[in-house]
């Protein structure tokens, strides 16, 4: 009984983790109190937003494509 729990759990992430990759990449939204961003499928932002004495920072950066061969 253990075994075929353990299957369907397997086969479970399986479709999970293809549905995933089927999925075309979304647009991120970044939002502040003082901006709003929505980041398209190249770029991501490696570090949340932070603030500190007054000053806003975000980071986001280009994710390079690869060149076809």
């Amino acid at each position: 009984m253990l075994q075929f729990f353990g299957r369907v759990s397997l086969a479970l992430a399986a479709v999970v983790l293809a549905a995933s990759l089927a999925v075309p990449a979304q647009a991120a939204e970044v939002k502040t109190k003082y901006f709003s961003i929505d980041l398209s499928a190249d770029w991501t932002q490696p570090q949340p937003v932070q603030e500190a004495q007054g000053a806003l920072m975000a980071l986001f950066v280009s994710i390079p494509r690869t060149a076809p061969p």
